[in-house]
């Protein structure tokens, strides 16, 4: 349901937490000053496993520095945005690759994590936590634009991300060699 969001009670952190959040966070803090995206993402998501409500928050004001950092980049004043999605999937790319390449790979890079890995079981490292999803049931075509014609021919790719390991979560997967054909329904 739209608008309904489902907390989990807060964790209360012991003693051992409080100190290992201590640590992580320092670690966290120094591999972000180095500029060590690898170890700060290690540092950032044990912290964030210590139950520490700061960790969260910490992590959402950095991710929110980084977009804008890459923001205020000098933009290329000839670079055409008249396409404006293809200019945001630029960006989207861009941020990607600043931020993930040390640590989870190539931008293309598909996902070793295991599809449904912790639906039965909770995860044994402590930092999966519920949050936001997606789940796609059908897609539908409204319409079609001139020179476009029955049957539809559908290839390429449709992904999706998640913050485990930021790699591609594959949808739909097709070649054009290989196309789907969606038929018109009457």
């Amino acid at each position: 349901m739209k608008g309904i969001v489902i907390k989990e009670p807060a964790k209360t952190m012991t003693e051992e937490d409080v100190a290992a959040a201590a640590v992580y966070r320092a670690k966290a803090e120094e591999a972000r000053r180095n500029e060590d995206r690898p170890e700060e993402s290690s540092a950032l998501r044990k912290w964030i496993a210590t139950g520490d409500p700061e960790a969260v928050k910490c992590r959402k004001r950095w991710i929110a520095e980084d977009m804008e950092a890459l923001r205020l980049k000098d933009m290329d004043p000839d670079e055409d945005t008249s396409d404006w999605r293809a200019f945001e999937a630029k960006e989207f790319r861009e941020f990607w690759e600043y931020l993930y390449p040390k640590s989870f790979g190539n931008f293309k890079d598909n996902t070793r994590i295991p599809n449904m890995l912790y639906t039965d079981k909770k995860s044994s490292g402590g930092t999966a936590h519920p949050i936001r999803t997606l789940q796609v049931f059908s897609v539908k075509v409204a319409g079609l634009q001139d020179g476009v014609h029955w049957p539809l021919q559908v290839f390429g790719v449709v992904a999706a991300r998640d913050c485990l390991d930021h790699n591609r979560n594959v949808i739909f997967q097709r070649e054009r060699d290989n196309c789907q054909m969606i038929h018109k329904e009457i």
